[in-house]
């Protein structure tokens, strides 16, 4: 969420005592019982005013006629980014405490962590598996081949990887010489970097830097570009780990089999487009709230995750998939203790003291 909402401090308390009494009870909440069991220094009807209001710019509505209020998918948002810590701060620490120590290989260590992460937080977990460390370029090569250039490059283990590229070259050019002097110019650029580090350069940049070498040579660097960001692009080895669809099931919200069902196809059939929306290095914790996910069947479920690390690079992500109706602290903590728990496997077990 970019900006906060414009809320008074008595609407902040009231939309924080509806989402956390929502969580911890499951049914909707009036302005009596707000006033009573939140200790809100306010009337009933200056409570009535405040949900309506928020009922008014969409972060609270009725599930049904004489109900009480719950929460949206953007109150569940407002919630996290801006009230969640005036709620009791939850450590990893609590839970780091119950992790096993002494693991002696990677999958043991990935799979104890989801099965005691799924036992706390009552909800799925799902883990992604280490992905490789991202490879380096050692030289890069452009050479005519017919009316069509190939992009070769040869990177660290002496991995190759060539394709033809969707560039026609003009005519009546020396070509040869051209592309010798676009492959110096990269060389000198990319050499020594990871695939993963050229996906995400400022390639506006590099072409601003080689306008001088020639227009026409410039409309290569568009699709030479996209090929070397595919090869850099993060992917995600398969099959994930996934632990806690038996607990999660219990939840009233899951109970719907039209609605779980497409939830558990995702998990079996979509793992790929799961795991990369589960790699985010730029946030510490990511957070996707109901409809904010891409994977329309998921749009019941809220899915908590961070990135664990190898050698402080991020390699994977430890998640939590539930129902929108989670305590988020308590998940947050969660994520955060079991990526710990993984990062701290990974060193131990490459420096063979676990």
């Amino acid at each position: 969420m970019g900006q906060p909402l414009e809320l008074t401090e008595r609407q902040q308390q009231v939309l924080q005592a509806t989402v956390e009494h929502y969580v911890a009870t499951g049914e909707p909440v009036g302005s009596r019982t707000l006033m009573t069991q939140y200790r809100i220094p306010a009337s009933p009807a200056t409570i009535r005013q405040a949900m309506g209001r928020l009922e008014q710019v969409g972060l609270l509505y009725q599930p049904h006629a004489s109900a009480g209020r719950i929460p949206s998918d953007l109150g569940y948002r407002c919630y996290v980014d801006w009230l969640l810590w005036r709620a009791e701060t939850v450590s990893p620490a609590w839970a780091e405490a119950a992790l096993p120590t002494g693991v002696e290989h990677l999958e043991g260590a990935l799979r104890q962590a989801a099965q005691l992460l799924s036992q706390l937080s009552g909800s799925i977990i799902v883990v992604t598996r280490p992905q490789p460390r991202s490879t380096r370029l050692k030289h890069l090569r452009l050479v005519a081949v017919g009316e069509r250039v190939a992009l070769m490059v040869v990177l660290e283990g002496e991995r190759v990887e060539s394709t033809l590229l969707d560039w026609v070259p003009p005519t009546q050019v020396e070509l040869d010489s051209a592309l010798d002097m676009l492959g110096q110019f990269l060389n000198y650029h990319l050499q020594g970097r990871s695939l993963r580090d050229i996906a995400t350069l400022d390639w506006p940049l590099l072409e601003r830097e080689f306008a001088s070498y020639g227009d026409w040579l410039r409309t290569l660097m568009p699709p030479l570009t996209q090929q070397l960001r595919f090869w850099g692009r993060a992917t995600t080895p398969t099959p994930l780990v996934i632990s806690g669809v038996a607990s999660a099931l219990r939840q009233p919200e899951f109970q719907q089999a039209e609605q779980v069902q497409p939830v558990m196809q995702v998990l079996e059939t979509q793992q790929e487009r799961l795991g990369a929306l589960l790699w985010d290095e730029d946030a510490s914790v990511q957070v996707i709230i109901g409809q904010e996910n891409p994977l329309v069947p998921m749009h019941i479920c809220s899915l908590v995750s961070t990135m664990y690390l190898q050698n402080g690079v991020p390699v994977g992500s430890v998640a939590i998939l539930g129902p929108k109706r989670m305590a988020y602290g308590r998940m947050i903590a969660l994520v955060q203790a079991g990526a710990h728990y993984v990062s701290q496997s990974l060193g131990a077990i490459k420096d063979g003291t676990g």
